[in-house]
């Protein structure tokens, strides 16, 4: 058996470990299979493989990249008053002793940024026309994601958006990638608004809890349809986008942009308070349609690229995700 061969085995076997979430319907079929998740991560590292800077692995240091915090690293940062608590190992004496002040050095410490991402698993995600809902797009963006991260050697961690948020602890390797992809790919089906107990997390209160608990310098992504983002959502945005590198994944779905012409149709809203009923027949109503969903879409991504956010639209249909993913 080749080491291909043997790795994928061996992937395969740890893949099968990871039973459906709890509280899921038996019946319910996850959104990614272990077939998925594989094909996923081999189109992922071959995708890596391609890149200009790719590197090889084996020969990979971690703690290449300048961290924020400051610390007990080894490069030299600066000099600051002595606090209570500082080891007088690294009080700066020569500083001192020309100010007569105490002075400690404090050193820049190296670590690889945590990857952090947020899949938007709530209501009006689990919808779709072409090829797969929402969600399920969202899921493969978030396993591709969590393996490129795998391959650099990155801490990863999570948060699955939804009634009951399922949080994914800090965890690096093989086996952290592999939880986030089964996470991100159970089962989600639709509900109806009239069968729906829980209020679902809004996006400001994502944003609040992200901003008091991710430490500065990582890496977010936030793969969602920002179905309920607005200008308000600029200051959060901003002070998360100040300490992070942070990614928007947009996805889309044709029917949210192109209102397809299939006669007398009834559209519900998400959260089921709103129906309108549509004769897709009528040329001026699709264009109408039209001419809202690019104001709808252009202003979100004005939103988000006016923040210097990276910013990727991704369509439901589309099966190539590696090559537009911001790895």
């Amino acid at each position: 058996m080749s080491s291909l061969a043997a790795a994928l085995h061996q992937l395969r076997q740890r893949l099968t470990i990871f039973p459906p979430h709890a509280g899921d319907a038996a019946a319910d079929s996850p959104l990614l299979d272990t077939a998925d998740i594989l094909d996923l991560r081999l189109r992922t590292l071959a995708q890596l493989a391609r890149r200009p800077a790719a590197f090889d692995t084996a020969h990979q240091r971690l703690g290449e990249q300048p961290s924020v915090y400051r610390g007990l690293g080894l490069d030299y940062e600066e000099s600051r008053p002595y606090q209570a608590g500082d080891e007088p190992r690294y009080m700066n004496w020569q500083l001192t002793a020309r100010t007569g002040e105490l002075y400690s050095k404090v050193f820049r410490e190296e670590r690889r940024p945590a990857v952090f991402v947020v899949v938007d698993r709530r209501a009006a995600m689990r919808f779709g026309t072409r090829t797969r809902l929402k969600v399920s797009q969202a899921a493969r963006v978030a396993t591709c994601i969590a393996f490129a991260a795998q391959q650099e050697h990155h801490p990863l961690a999570g948060v699955m958006l939804q009634a009951r948020p399922l949080w994914l602890a800090e965890r690096s390797g093989e086996q952290a990638a592999i939880a986030l992809a089964h996470a991100a790919g159970a089962p989600c089906p639709p509900v109806h608004a009239d069968a729906r107990t829980e209020a679902e997390p809004t996006f400001s209160a994502l944003l609040n809890q992200l901003q008091a608990m991710l430490i500065p310098g990582s890496i977010i992504y936030i793969i969602s349809d920002f179905m309920d983002l607005t200008p308000v959502h600029r200051p959060a945005l901003a002070r998360l986008a100040a300490n992070n590198a942070l990614f928007a994944v947009h996805i889309v779905d044709p029917a949210e942009q192109y209102l397809p012409r299939v006669g007398r149709v009834r559209l519900q809203s998400a959260d089921g308070r709103v129906v309108r009923l549509l004769d897709t027949r009528a040329s001026s109503t699709r264009q109408h349609y039209q001419q809202q969903a690019a104001q709808h879409f252009a202003q979100r991504q004005q939103v988000l690229q006016g923040l210097n956010i990276s910013y990727t639209r991704l369509s439901t249909p589309v099966d190539a995700i590696e090559d537009v993913i911001p790895f």
